[in-house]
């Protein structure tokens, strides 16, 4: 193998040891994106009515399970999903970036270079105007090509549900994929929940 990776990163073990902790680290982050979506899916029963609706009106034969291609193209699914990641926040760690050789501008600022610099999802998902009513659920806000607060940018460049850059999850598409699943399959209309 060509590269630039430690001699200790080239075995034949270091794929399976990455991707186990891909899965094990989903394990938590997913279970809990699932809880809160679901806790503010059945909490909300004009939101829980709508997701029902659209997903018998895609798939009215409850025999058949749809693939994930389908589901992908159930908007208010996929902005329940959305909303519940916004909320769960995954992982609330800082992830520190520096860089050590020189400063950098930002807008009106400069930082010196070998400053860290780091955010957390859970302050990019309050602030307020990106996310107004920032601690509601309203998967509304993920509808018709949303954009973020200059108008301009997709409102998704502001979501740090994976995190983001080099750093991003690497098993964001199998947390999507098992929420797209666990979230259709119980608001399809074939159970009944409510709070008592």
């Amino acid at each position: 193998m060509d590269s630039a990776l430690p001699a200790t990163e080239k075995t034949t073990a270091h794929p399976s040891d990455e991707a186990a902790g891909v899965v094990g680290a989903g394990i938590e982050t997913t279970k809990w994106a699932a809880i809160v979506t679901c806790f503010h899916i059945v909490d909300n029963p004009s939101i829980r009515r709508r997701l029902q609706q659209d997903l018998q009106d895609a798939f009215p034969d409850m025999s058949y399970t749809p693939t994930l291609a389908e589901l992908d193209r159930v908007p208010y699914l996929m902005a329940c999903i959305e909303e519940g990641l916004r909320l769960s926040y995954g992982a609330v760690a800082r992830s520190p970036r520096i860089h050590r050789l020189k400063a950098i501008s930002y807008k009106q600022y400069t930082i010196p270079a070998g400053v860290p610099v780091s955010s957390n999802a859970w302050h990019a998902h309050h602030d307020e105007l990106i996310f107004p009513s920032s601690f509601s659920f309203v998967p509304e806000r993920w509808l018709n090509n949303a954009k973020g607060p200059d108008g301009k940018k997709n409102l998704a460049r502001y979501a740090m549900f994976f995190g983001k850059g080099t750093r991003i999850c690497l098993g964001l598409q199998l947390e999507y994929a098992e929420l797209e699943m666990v979230v259709a399959m119980l608001f399809r209309g074939l159970f009944e929940f409510e709070f008592y």
